[in-house]
């Protein structure tokens, strides 16, 4: 029970670790997927060192040797953390705390590794060698139901963070209680170490050396396993871009398969189990492949994605519980399993958004998963393989693929997302799955269509401001296919912040699909890089921009990253803001961002209005191109939100009287009495996830 224990805390304190310094660190360095690819990458590169450590230790020391020295790789971890805490928190360096400049990828990974790289290791490294000791002091017992414990620590880890960690603790009462969770955890290896037995072990001496074939066996169904869960993952998130945390769901199933599996029970191994799962794969695939042709509505593909990851999940790591070595090589066979998950994340992470411009890296590991089941034995006394339903998973497969191949597109990939290039019945579309990030009209390519047409809110206030100035100074965070630029007039300065260079090479200045920015008046600034790191880097430079209006039209698959919706945030583009400025953010989406907006006005006293366009545009000139669209226009001062133009769509308006209490639409605030404005300490996204809109209650 103890060594189950000990596997199940560490493992709890890993996954809790990977999306709290995560998180942590992006403000400083950016949101979207560079900060999150670097952070996994250094989280798969740390469990391959600590197995190595333990694969090194276990080949070179004696039991007792073994012990002493791992306890004393977990002593020098918990010191590291403990000085730091002095200075600032444990695992993060104390000379993180201020906002970095030109922060790059290197950067980040500097900072991990002096950060937290240490106890990383020595935590990852504790997993086999608590099973190699419980081998030593359990001989003929097997070890590898550890393994089990120890992604049902994981699964724990990830279930609790969001949901309960997330939206009650910041950051500082996170770093504080996992450093205790640490020493806790230190104090309870030491116990075991000292009950690992003196002198060699019963299975001491070199293991015989391991057939090539089976290493390449583990290395592939490692691989295939992890690819399976990132692609599937990308691609829910793609079609299913507006349900937030929807991750969790297939790295939960992901973590489950090991968890059945490894526990023992015959079921979810035997190789006959093999052969229905594939067939439940092959459906999965079926499903999938059917919702990207447009059959089937959004349930399916959740459905048909998250079974892809369970079935596949059980395939992969059935075949790694079947061919498990003697408890001798279990440390070389869990480093070529850390080895093969570091291989399998950076195929979908890093080499597919190079090689491909299509998402084919699915359909390839569901390919990679088929054959692996394909090796599994069916018949009696073990002849005859799953070779007929793992043909079924690979044409299902080819079928997903063809989906991705659809001619008539031009495809464009970044670390980002894939963008698509497509004519429809006279529109030229720029999308990111489900998500628009633009259209124009081929017969009428200078008119505002999609979520930026003559009613919405940034339109609006583009024509309220001009009324007072000749030329205006525009910064717009998100540049889409910069639809805006056609409000731009001669005498104008207009800056976009686009974060995806993808988006940039397909929809910027030298685009030849999509002609705004190369014809609008005078030129526009765009820079490439997170509009907040941006504007922070000109605010520390000296540089403010006195915008006359400041867009935030930041999204990632349909969902405003949440780095740009805090206080700090806020705080930057109102300090680039002009003193009669507008602040627009462009929050049309099914979660309720509105609540999370208006928090950020009350907390800092701000004069506003939302304004909504349905789709579909004005009734004298109807658009299918016009969608439903949502804006929270904000200012230091009501006067410049009280012009007609403006006012004739505002649906609620808000103020600093409304905020304290002594105004006729104070009930409005009701609805919020529970909300905090998000800050880059403290933010959830499950806070919203069983909250309505404030519109929905109020009107």
């Amino acid at each position: 029970m103890s060594y189950a224990l000990a596997c199940f805390l560490g493992a709890l304190l890993i996954f809790s670790l990977e999306p709290f310094l995560g998180k942590a660190l992006t403000p400083r360095f950016g949101g979207g997927a560079q900060v999150w690819m670097t952070c996994m990458v250094f989280f798969q590169v740390t469990l391959l060192l600590g197995y190595g450590w333990a694969f090194g230790i276990v080949r070179r020391l004696a039991p007792r040797r073994q012990a002493a020295a791992h306890a004393t790789l977990l002593a020098a971890a918990f010191l590291l953390l403990v000085r730091q805490s002095f200075r600032g928190l444990p695992f993060i360096p104390f000379w993180t705390r201020p906002a970095l400049g030109a922060a790059t990828p290197l950067d980040l990974l500097i900072i991990l590794a002096t950060g937290c790289g240490l106890p990383m290791v020595a935590l990852a490294a504790s997993a086999p060698l608590l099973q190699t000791w419980f081998a030593y002091d359990r001989p003929g017992t097997p070890p590898y139901r550890l393994y089990a414990a120890s992604n049902l620590g994981s699964l724990a880890a990830l279930m609790a963070y969001p949901f309960l960690v997330e939206p009650w603790f910041g950051f500082t009462a996170q770093a504080q209680a996992a450093a205790g969770l640490f020493a806790v955890y230190l104090g309870l290896v030491v116990v075991l170490a000292l009950r690992v037995p003196p002198g060699p072990a019963p299975t001491s001496g070199p293991a015989a050396a391991l057939p090539w074939q089976q290493v390449g066996g583990w290395l592939v169904a490692s691989g295939t396993g992890v690819m399976l869960l990132m692609a599937a993952t990308d691609h829910l998130i793609v079609q299913a871009a507006a349900i937030p945390l929807i991750w969790v769901g297939p790295l939960a199933l992901y973590l489950l398969t090991f968890v059945l599996v490894f526990e023992g029970r015959s079921f979810w191994q035997a190789p006959r189990t093999a052969f229905l799962w594939l067939l439940l794969l092959a459906l999965s695939v079926l499903v999938m492949a059917g919702t990207g042709h447009g059959q089937r509505p959004l349930a399916w593909t959740l459905l048909g994605g998250h079974g892809v990851v369970w079935f596949g999940g059980l395939v992969c790591h059935g075949f790694l519980h079947r061919q498990r070595p003697p408890a001798a090589a279990l440390t070389s066979y869990y480093l070529i399993l850390a080895l093969g998950g570091v291989l399998g994340g950076l195929m979908v992470a890093v080499a597919a958004p190079l090689v491909f411009t299509r998402p084919l890296e699915f359909s390839l590991a569901i390919v990679l998963a088929a054959l692996i089941g394909g090796l599994a034995r069916t018949g009696r006394g073990g002849y005859g393989r799953a070779w007929g339903p793992s043909l079924a998973v690979g044409l299902a497969a080819g079928w997903l693929a063809q989906g991705q191949l659809s001619p008539g597109m031009v495809y464009a990939r970044d670390f980002y997302g894939v963008l698509r290039v497509f004519d429809f019945h006279g529109y030229r579309i720029l999308s990111n799955g489900m998500t628009f990030h633009g259209a124009i009209a081929l017969g009428e390519p200078d008119r505002a269509l999609t979520y930026y047409g003559p009613g919405t809110g940034a339109a609006r206030a583009i024509e309220a401001l001009r009324t007072r100035k000749a030329a205006l100074r525009v910064g717009v965070v998100g540049m889409g296919i910069g639809t805006l630029g056609l409000y731009a007039r001669p005498g104008d300065a207009w800056t976009f912040y686009e974060i995806s260079p993808a988006v940039l090479r397909i929809a910027g200045p030298a685009s030849p699909y999509f002609p705004i920015l190369r014809t609008m008046p005078g030129h526009p600034e765009v820079l490439l890089g997170d509009g907040r790191m941006l504007l922070e880097r000109e605010r520390r430079a000296g540089r403010l921009r006195a915008f006359d209006l400041l867009v935030v039209d930041a999204f990632s698959n349909d969902m405003v990253p949440w780095h740009l919706l805090t206080l700090e945030a806020l705080d930057v583009y109102l300090d680039h803001l002009a003193p009669d400025g507008i602040l627009a953010f462009h929050i049309s989406n099914p979660m309720p961002l509105d609540r999370v907006v208006l928090s950020l006005a009350r907390a800092r006293n701000l004069y506003g209005g939302f304004h909504v366009q349905l789709a579909g545009g004005d009734a004298s000139k109807p658009s299918p191109m016009i969608m439903n669209t949502t804006y929270v226009l904000m200012s230091r001062q009501p006067g410049c939100l009280r012009d007609p133009r403006i006012l004739a769509g505002v649906i609620q308006g808000f103020g600093p009287r409304m905020f304290a209490g002594d105004h006729p639409d104070s009930a409005l605030l009701q609805a919020l009495a529970k909300d905090r404005a998000w800050t880059d300490d403290r933010s959830a996204l499950s806070d919203l996830l069983l909250r309505r809109s404030v519109f929905t209650r109020t009107r």
